[in-house]
């Protein structure tokens, strides 16, 4: 129990993360904001580990240091950095919705690029999914914000390939989730920092962006990803899985709470049949490893 609710309440910060997003982009630029959060991120989460007196930088094949610095060009400065700049043109829950459908584009890339066919259970999810969005998102609000839903789905492409790496590197190597993480945010986040000065300047840090910006790289990033990596060690990956998906339902609630944000019934309803969709995805995945599993042990 103790790690389900501590996994909850990863989900709440995290769902808060959306919120203090859009706030800080009132005194920020979305590619400084987003280089400064992750690069600081993956700082905090380096001095960790050396207070753990692990090795920063373990002796690696060149391949290897090679997938390690694509997956954080890949999510933290191609992909964060759409994202940061598609927030500025739609809504804290949209841009957590976006962030929810993220699964589904491992779903295709792994198609696409590895070979990996589907199962009954993800076409069904990626139906359900595609309905939910419809009714979440209808065409004529998608095309109002179209720049923010353009630059939000190459975000996820982005995301999806850095997943899809992080998933090679588990796979072929030991190296732990928290080296893995704090590696791709400070190599990520760091080179986020040539277009934010070249598109964007110097920046103005105001008190307000300041505080956001210290408590989203300290609690929304280097904590809630350390709690969230050693809960790996006693959660089932398919139970995190799933839980992390209501993280888009934390946005809304504490946007509705604390900031007085009104949703329509639509949202709210098309936002819990896309949940429901990419469950259904990643139940079928859990499903095929107990299989594989269980053949391996055969």
């Amino acid at each position: 129990m103790l790690a389900l609710g501590l996994a909850w309440l990863v989900t709440l910060i995290w769902g808060s993360s959306f919120i203090l997003i859009k706030l800080g982009l009132e005194d920020l630029t979305p590619l400084f904001f987003a280089a400064l959060r992750y690069w600081l991120g993956g700082v905090l989460l380096y001095l960790f580990l050396g207070a753990r007196r692990e090795p920063l930088f373990p002796t690696l094949p060149r391949r290897t240091w090679g997938i390690v610095v694509l997956s954080g060009l890949a999510t933290y400065t191609a992909g964060q950095g759409l994202f940061y700049t598609g927030q500025t043109y739609v809504s804290a829950l949209t841009g957590s919705f976006f962030y929810s459908l993220a699964p589904l584009f491992v779903l295709l890339l792994g198609l696409i690029h590895l070979g990996r066919r589907p199962g009954w259970l993800q076409l069904a999810g990626l139906v359900v999914t595609l309905v939910g969005s419809g009714i979440f998102f209808p065409p004529a609000v998608a095309l109002e914000q179209w720049p923010g839903v353009v630059l939000m789905i190459a975000s996820n492409v982005a995301t999806g390939y850095y997943l899809i790496l992080m998933r090679t590197l588990r796979e072929q190597t030991k190296l732990g989730a928290i080296w893995l993480t704090g590696t791709a945010l400070f190599t990520g986040g760091g080179l986020l920092f040539a277009p934010a000065f070249v598109f964007e300047g110097l920046p103005t840090l105001t008190p307000r962006a300041i505080v956001i910006i210290l408590w989203l790289a300290t609690v929304n990033t280097a904590l809630a990803y350390t709690i969230w990596n050693t809960l790996l060690k006693t959660v089932p990956p398919f139970e995190l899985s799933v839980l992390g998906n209501i993280i888009p339902l934390q946005t809304a609630l504490i946007g509705w709470l604390l900031f007085h944000q009104h949703y329509r019934l639509q949202q709210i309803l098309g936002l819990v049949i896309v949940l429901a969709g990419v469950s259904l995805v990643q139940l079928d995945a859990a499903v095929l490893q107990r299989r594989l599993a269980m053949a391996q042990a055969k």
